[in-house]
């Protein structure tokens, strides 16, 4: 009797095992699916497909995928996507693809393909937003923009009336809608179209939304077809409160000052296959914008082109790149019914109140990240090596003690030293109410708004975990990128991830040589600064001028230029970021021709990165620096440190490379520009870098700058809010003047 007993467990156990797929066969399966669903997503251009949320779509499908045999996995992910792919073939290796349907594409159709400029957004449904785009859809989001725009130094207040007025003709294959003339306060934007026409007066009226010490004055174009479009006698005043009509000063208003071939004071931003001139027209001189060249998006994929892959467990697919579309749908097998309930099943998919960090939106992330570096990275990487780290990626994503963010950071650091990591959502921020530094390889308490944590404190643990442990192994997932991986890192200990006001966390420290446990409170979505608040610009001793370049706006800048030109000796402050144009503040500084960065993006038509057309963007910085006569050439020493990012780090290479003066503080932020953020399914974000920069030394991996004189903060000058790096630099340039003074 026992005996039948254990036979019929055995067998129940045998039945139970082949119903549940084993770890190792879900991840093979897994790996199927992210590269179906990547083909998919990114380069199959249906309309039912447009009609659909794709983060819901790969919910859904790693749900179903994870329940599903290899036996019955082409069944799944055919039943997953092919109501939005009716084209798509899935087959088991060795059976022959049928060929695609013929279409008589002589009446009035168009070809619909995906066109990615740069890097897909992630955040769109419709497919008419960011830098992705299909061709033969959304016809706006397929004209490149050409700019033409001033910034003016002139105080507005909400409420205001003004009148925009210029005089445009255009001349365009294309009888829509071509461009818009705009003024833009801060965010806001007042605009009115343009359309083709002769010689006409256009005026535009409106109420200013927000008060502002600065506007732009903007001619923005959309034009697809060669064109010719000519502007001239660019005018906008205001009406005060007070009732006064006054006329803004717009420089250079009829175009008239030129050199090279355009007008002084305006910023030009070509479309990548026109070109803006300043042309004498009828003895006028006039703006002219004229395109001769079909955009690199005319060059997409034709009908027929396909995807065809091997996708992993026996399995092919056929994709097309390429359909014929009217004017109101793609040209494929047609299921309303079955595509109508599959879209009302996503409906059902509350993406916000989803599990958090269940197994399946890890692995869903899992996907996202690893498809946006197999299609659209800047650098070449080895395909092989990158599905090896797939797999393992998602055998991890199974171990829930590993956190989300640190899986996908150990996934992209295969990549070597490349600008790629995963942060939380700012909306998903709360904050204790205390700043963190790395001081002498210590995290140190170094401000603090509660009892709980006292400055000077030594951080031991978080919630049971070693730091000092955790940010060992999280060097190496960034390469050694010392100066951001320290920010993350204490961004990461001050922060809780979806907190409640109640919510706390325990952290064991280090307190006057004993050892203590804590429980301290999450306090606001703001992190508490620790920053020596300092003026936009003071005037310091021995007649040393100091310019702090973060909170200094262009035109405050150039109203005190006076000051600097007497200086005896300039302190710049680099240590942040700012929305100053670098190729504005160069030339006070430096007489050389600046050497570019080579900037540049792909153009992407194809999956895995293949036949991507590399083209350069030319605004940033221009080659030729435009020479003023108020070049400063007092003394200057720069203020760097682990802050110093983007323009202002582009700005502090050159000027150590030229000796324009000393560097004084810290190495600076060490990463490159240009960075994307793609929201992840969840909580958090992916920011990575998709265009290919090269530096003036020829290399495309961007270091932290070295300060020539290397000065860091104590823990007792942090405490006293003390600015050592600004004294530093004091010192060194009070000694240079004292000297030239004697001399």
């Amino acid at each position: 009797m026992w005996r039948h007993y254990l036979v019929f467990i055995l067998i129940l156990l045998s039945i139970t095992q082949c119903s549940s797929p084993s770890q190792s066969n879900q991840v093979e399966n897994l790996n199927t699916l992210a590269k179906t669903y990547g083909y998919l997503r990114f380069f199959h251009p249906s309309d039912e497909g447009s009609k659909a949320d794709w983060d819901k779509v790969l919910l859904q499908s790693v749900e179903e995928v994870l329940k599903s045999s290899p036996r019955g996995l082409k069944n799944t992910l055919k039943n997953q996507f092919s109501p939005l792919a009716p084209t798509m073939q899935i087959l088991t290796e060795g059976d022959d693809f049928q060929a695609l349907p013929k279409v008589d594409s002589t009446g009035n159709l168009v070809t619909i393909a995906w066109y990615h400029r740069v890097a897909p957004q992630l955040d769109y449904s419709s497919n008419q937003h960011g830098m992705s785009r299909r061709i033969g859809r959304n016809w706006l989001s397929e004209r490149d923009i050409a700019s033409a725009y001033q910034m003016i130094n002139f105080p507005i207040v909400k409420g205001e009336d003004f009148e925009l007025e210029l005089k445009i003709k255009i001349e365009s294959e294309d009888s829509l809608y071509i461009g818009q003339a705009m003024i833009q306060v801060n965010e806001q934007k007042h605009e009115i179209e343009l359309k083709p026409s002769d010689w006409q007066t256009i005026n535009f009226k409106g109420t200013i939304d927000k008060s502002s010490e600065q506007l732009f004055v903007i001619a923005r174009l959309f034009p697809s077809q060669k064109c010719t479009i000519q502007i001239d006698d660019i005018k906008l005043a205001v009406a005060k409160k007070e009732g006064d009509i006054i006329r803004v000063p717009v420089y250079n208003h009829d175009f008239s000052v030129v050199e090279d071939s355009l007008p002084k004071h305006w910023e030009l931003t070509n479309n990548r296959h026109g070109q803006f001139t300043a042309t004498q027209k009828k003895g006028n001189t006039v703006l002219q914008f004229e395109k001769t060249e079909l955009p690199t998006w005319q060059e997409h994929p034709q009908y027929g082109e396909t995807i065809d892959a091997n996708i992993g467990q026996g399995l092919k697919c056929r994709i097309p790149l390429a359909l014929w579309g009217d004017a109101h749908q793609t040209i494929s097998p047609k299921n309303e019914a079955l595509l109508n309930r599959y879209l009302k099943d996503l409906e059902k998919i509350d993406l916000e109140n989803t599990s958090k960090n269940s197994l399946a939106e890890r692995i869903a992330n899992i996907i996202l990240v690893w498809n946006l570096i197999q299609h659209f990275h800047h650098s070449e990487i080895d395909n092989i090596v990158w599905e090896e780290q797939l797999k393992a990626t998602l055998h991890e994503a199974y171990d829930e003690s590993v956190p989300q963010d640190i899986l996908l950071q150990k996934m992209v650091s295969v990549l070597g030293k490349t600008e790629c990591w995963i942060a939380l959502k700012d909306a998903e921020y709360s904050f204790i109410p205390a700043s963190i530094r790395l001081i002498d390889n210590q995290f140190t308490v170094v401000q603090s708004d509660v009892r709980q944590l006292q400055i000077g404190d030594i951080i031991l643990e978080k919630d049971g975990k070693n730091q000092e442990e955790a940010y060992n192994e999280l060097e190496a997932y960034f390469h050694a990128n010392v100066p951001y991986t320290k920010r993350w890192f204490t961004k990461r200990i001050e922060s809780f991830r979806n907190a409640e006001p109640k919510q706390k966390v325990n952290f064991k420290i280090k307190r006057k040589g004993k050892t203590l446990q804590v429980e301290v409170p999450s306090h606001s979505p703001e992190r508490l600064s620790i920053a020596v608040d300092r003026p936009s610009i003071e005037s310091l001793n021995n007649g040393i001028e100091y310019i702090n370049m973060a909170n200094l706006s262009l035109g405050e800048f150039r109203y005190n230029l006076h000051k600097y030109k007497n200086a005896k000796g300039l302190i710049i402050d680099l240590r942040g970021t700012s929305t100053l144009n670098v190729k504005e503040i160069f030339p006070y500084f430096s007489k050389d021709t600046i050497p570019p960065l080579m900037y540049e993006y792909a153009a992407t038509f194809h999956p895995n990165r293949k036949d991507r057309i590399w083209q350069k963007i030319n605004n940033f910085p221009r080659e030729k620096a435009e020479m003023t006569p108020l070049f400063l050439s007092a003394p200057k020493v720069f203020l760097v440190d682990e802050n110093t990012g983007f323009q202002f780090e582009f700005m502090a290479d050159w000027f150590k490379h030229k000796k324009i003066g000393r560097l004084v503080g810290d190495a600076s932020f060490g990463m490159n520009y240009g960075s994307k953020v793609s929201p992840l399914i969840g909580d958090y974000e992916f920011r990575w870098n998709p265009y290919r920069i090269t530096y003036r030394d020829g290399q495309q991996e961007r270091k932290p700058i070295e300060p020539d004189v290397l000065i860091k903060p104590s823990m007792d000058d942090i405490i006293a809010r003390k600015d050592v790096v600004l004294e530093k630099g004091i010192e060194l340039l009070s000694e240079k003047v004292l000297l030239s003074q004697i001399q």
